[in-house]
């Protein structure tokens, strides 16, 4: 009999971790790009 392991958790925990690193991500681009056009509009 063929039997698989119930590995539903890691799974999500993984997709939700992988989810948080790519919100983060996107987040401290668009802040890098809003502080440099905030330089160039200061000088």
């Amino acid at each position: 009999m063929l039997t698989f392991s119930n590995n539903h958790l890691i799974y999500a925990l993984t997709r939700f971790a992988l989810s948080v690193m790519l919100i983060a991500a996107f987040g401290y681009l668009l802040w890098d790009r809003r502080g440099k056009s905030m330089m160039r509009t200061q000088r």
